[in-house]
Order: C-alpha cells, then structure tokens, then sequence
C-alpha cells in the first residue's frame, strides 16, 4: 500500500498489515525528507475538538504517566484517559506554565509545550 505525500505527491510506502498501518503515527517522505501525519493512524486519545487521534507518548509504559496531549492536527489540549498519577521521583516536577501555572502539554512533532489553562507556548 502506498499513501501519496501532501508536501511533493510521491508516493510513500507503508507496511502491508493492517494493524501495523493504523499503529504507525507519521511518516517521513523519501522524496522531500518532510514528515506528515499518517491518515490511517489510530490511538486510545482522540480530540474532542477536531475527532483525530492524537499522537501518544511513544513509549507504552510511560503513557499512564502523562496527564495531557497536545492534538497534532488543530492544538487543542486533549486529557489522557490512561492518566493515573504524575511521577515523583526526588528532585523532579511536571512541566507546568510560569504563567498561570496549570500543566504543560506536548506531543512528539511540536516543538513546543502548550498550557491547558491559559494556552501560552512555551519551547521546549
């Protein structure tokens, strides 16, 4: 299966089972090098604000640990439904606004962190 590039129109390979189609969140095109969402992608986290499924923290053992992600596609702040707890370990705090000082939210193709109480970037 190929799916074409918004940024050239190349075509872009991706994987031939289904399941491993929906779980891949982006791709990079060999053509331009850009890197663009995967419109088959699905996740656990959609946005309430545009329905798309939100990139997750990669790393499955920490997703229980973030409280909220930023949606790739419009930058609403979406909570995560598999938040249990912040992680406290000696020393260390969750990212949270100089601002307003609510939480910081992200997601791996931002640059940036977005507050959930005042929206205000801040780079990361």
């Amino acid at each position: 299966m190929v799916v074409p590039c918004p940024h050239c129109g190349a075509e872009v390979g991706e994987p031939s089972c289904v399941g491993c189609r929906q779980a891949v969140p982006f791709y990079v095109c060999d053509a331009c090098k850009k890197q663009f969402t995967n419109p088959r992608f699905i996740s656990s986290v959609k946005c309430s604000a545009c329905n798309n499924y939100i990139f997750e923290e990669s790393s499955k053992s920490n997703r229980h640990l973030v409280e909220k992600y930023v949606c790739q596609v419009c930058g609403h702040v979406e909570a995560n439904p598999k938040f249990t707890h912040v992680h406290s370990c000696e020393g260390c705090k969750p990212p949270c606004c100089s601002e307003c000082g609510a939480a910081l939210a992200t997601n791996n193709l931002l640059s940036y962190f977005v507050c959930s109480g005042c929206g205000k970037h801040t780079a990361k």
